[in-house]
């Protein structure tokens, strides 16, 4: 089995190196918003041609736009799952919002829809329904329970495909970073449907406002998979932490060349100040090319899947538009099996072993209790991610698999 690491550029295939190759040698084309313009226009007919999209720099940005569209700020209340990464609340913490945490479903790892209702008020304006690990959300029992005022804006990083936004819902985002379901290394898009022309037209003056994303930014963004296609096969080539593979990628880390998926003041509440930003046209051409291959994707993903699913004896292949960003598995220890794993040259995935993604100390600044979730707390002591990338053959998921199961909960505790 090859090296296989699940947060290393893992949809970045040959073309796309050549690609990037390409761009590194044409820095005039980094900036360019004709490339933006036409990837909103092919994401937009992807998604089935009666939306609208609007590029920026991440999907954070992309919900903060939102938002802030919908004229959301304080004492407005906008609810969140809390099985998930702080960068999605601090836009609203931003705005002056307050993010109201939903408990997890231990069945689907999505918001549990029982707490939901238990936490609708008058003051509810909005909320991000999270498609957690490609397992859909019942959009449309969503709606029954907020009614029809609330703003409902779908999270597409784990699931996205042609049928993807429901027709319960008001709004999505994207987000393009180096992990999810294609990348352009970073960048994202706020999507509204046909209908909603005013808050389109709230979005377009935004993102011309929005700051340049800095070409520095965009060198750094296009050199991380380059840095990785050669540390990831050389990863452990050598003895111990003297190989060749891991000394590259920390030399490119030290040197600040391979990127931050997030900045440090992030993890504890903050919105970066150098967003929100335009999506560079550089990382649109990157992201039309990966555009191209998302439905190739897609199926190895849900091939994968299946193989996990016949291994483990799961269900959640019945799924209609199955195609997990990652297989998500309860186990005992964890950190066992990380180590197990990592014997075999497999880094299998952590969402989300930390509430939040951040530390503890940081919670209160995010307004989180968590005696108000104590499934996701639960979750987060046994949560491991198989990969399903397009680099894990068959061969590989049916290894993964038989390594796993010993290790795996019945239920949670």
């Amino acid at each position: 089995m090859e090296n296989l690491f699940i947060g290393t550029s893992p949809n970045i295939q040959k073309d796309d190196i050549w690609l990037i190759f390409k761009l590194l040698l044409q820095p005039w084309k980094w900036g360019r918003q004709e490339y933006v313009k036409d990837f909103e226009s092919q994401m937009a007919e992807y998604l089935g041609g009666e939306v609208h999209s609007v590029a920026f720099d991440s999907a954070r940005t992309s919900l903060f736009q939102l938002l802030k569209a919908w004229e959301i700020g304080g004492g407005d209340e906008v609810i969140v799952p809390s099985f998930t990464c702080v960068v999605v609340v601090n836009p609203i913490l931003e705005l002056g919002a307050k993010p109201v945490y939903i408990d997890t479903d231990p069945v689907t790892l999505n918001i549990d829809l029982e707490d939901l209702s238990s936490k609708v008020t008058k003051n509810t304006k909005a909320i991000l329904v999270q498609h957690t690990f490609g397992i859909p959300v019942d959009v449309k029992r969503v709606r029954e329970i907020v009614g029809p005022d609330v703003i409902i804006i779908e999270d597409l990083a784990h699931y996205l495909h042609p049928k993807a936004i429901s027709v319960e819902s008001d709004a999505a985002i994207l987000t393009f970073g180096i992990e999810k379901m294609m990348t352009s290394m970073r960048g994202g898009m706020a999507v509204v449907k046909d209908g909603n022309e005013k808050i389109f037209e709230k979005l377009v003056a935004a993102q011309s406002e929005a700051k340049r994303f800095g070409r520095w930014r965009i060198f750094k963004w296009l050199l991380n998979p380059l840095i990785w296609a050669v540390a990831t096969p050389t990863y452990f080539w050598g003895f111990g932490r003297m190989s060749f593979g891991r000394l590259l990628s920390k030399l490119g880390h030290k040197l600040g060349m391979m990127g931050n998926a997030m900045e440090v003041c992030e993890y504890r509440g903050c919105f970066p100040n150098w967003m929100p930003a335009k999506m560079p046209g550089a990382l649109a051409i990157l992201g039309m090319n990966q555009l191209g291959k998302l439905d190739v994707l897609n199926e190895h993903r849900s091939r994968i899947a299946g193989i996990y699913e016949g291994k483990l004896e799961k269900k959640n292949s019945n799924i209609k538009d199955y195609f997990p960003l990652r297989y998500p598995l309860l186990v005992k220890n964890p950190a066992e099996v990380k180590a197990v794993f990592r014997k075999k040259h497999v880094i299998i995935g952590n969402w989300y072993e930390r509430i939040l993604y951040t530390r503890p100390e940081y919670l209160k600044d995010l307004q989180l209790d968590l005696l108000d979730i104590p499934n996701t707390v639960k979750i987060t002591k046994h949560i491991i991610n198989l990969p399903t990338f397009i680099k894990v053959s068959k061969n590989d998921a049916r290894e993964i698999a038989d390594t796993v199961k010993p290790y795996l909960l019945d239920h949670l505790p």
